[in-house]
């Protein structure tokens, strides 16, 4: 399905009835690889997933964005398709869009699951802060190469020793990829009041296991589960034990029902629904 999201057209999918879910994507992927987690949960819920801006069949933005955006962006889309309030899931950089969303827009989620989320920057060590300076002054040399067809070949080359696999992949989105990487969301994770549940791979190569311990530990309401033997996509290599988790972890109150098309408000979106009018 199609959908006019803040002037991005933008391709999105629903499933199954009950309670609304919200499950978004990492870097670089779309709709299609986190099928298996709607698998898990459309029995029990509506569950909507989408092309982010940039990726998959959504176009990309005007501008660089970072999370802050993009999860402005969702509200929209929330908005569009008739969700006042939504358990909200995240892999990778989908879990950093949902920790901005969940910090800024309390009452629009109920619940939250954080997959091998980004969104804490390890610090940087002397080397990364070298080979950044080496980098940036040999790109401008080569502005001093005359002929364009060499300049643009040289150009190539640098990025093929100095870039890592997801900035030379990412093409014209690489502006939204240098925002994303150097934002550290850490200081909004005390804000987040929603009850939370944290997965984590135990060998994920691409986000330390330890950055799920601090999110476990600094959101105020959140429980850690490590999937042993498990990388950064976690709920492929381990799907049986993720979808009991997450299940369990979203079933807990199950007296509550939550906006999706037509489905009763939970009480407490009720109220900040109430809240919003108010204003």
């Amino acid at each position: 399905m199609l959908a006019d999201v803040a002037g991005i057209t933008a391709r999105y999918e629903k499933a199954g009835s009950g309670p609304a879910v919200l499950a978004l994507h990492g870097w670089g992927a779309n709709l299609e690889t986190i099928s298996p987690i709607v698998q898990c949960l459309a029995q029990s819920h509506t569950i909507f997933t989408l092309d982010l801006p940039g990726f998959g069949q959504t176009a990309q933005p005007g501008a660089a964005w970072g999370e802050f955006d993009y999860a402005d962006w969702v509200v929209n889309f929330l908005d569009v398709v008739g969700c006042s309030c939504v358990d909200l899931v995240g892999h990778s950089f989908g879990g950093s869009v949902a920790i901005v969303l969940a910090a800024r827009y309390p009452h629009r989620v109920h619940r939250l699951v954080l997959v091998n989320s980004a969104g804490i920057r390890a610090p940087k060590t002397w080397p990364h802060h070298l080979r950044v300076r080496v980098f940036k002054t040999m790109r401008v040399l080569l502005q001093l190469i005359p002929i364009p067809s060499w300049r643009h070949k040289a150009k190539d080359v640098l990025y093929a020793v100095f870039g890592s696999t997801d900035y030379r992949a990412a093409g014209a989105m690489r502006a939204s990829f240098v925002r994303v990487v150097n934002e550290d969301l850490r200081g909004l994770l005390p804000r987040i009041q929603a009850p939370s549940l944290v997965i984590w791979g135990e060998n994920d190569q691409d986000v330390p296991a330890s950055h799920g311990q601090i999110m476990a530990q600094e959101i105020p309401n959140a429980q850690l589960h490590v999937l042993a033997g498990a990388g950064h996509y976690s709920y492929l290599d381990r799907l049986p034990q993720f979808c009991r988790l997450v299940r369990e972890f979203l079933t807990q109150d199950s007296s509550r029902a939550v906006q999706a098309e037509g489905v009763d408000i939970a009480p407490d979106c009720r109220r900040h629904r109430q809240m919003e009018k108010s204003l």
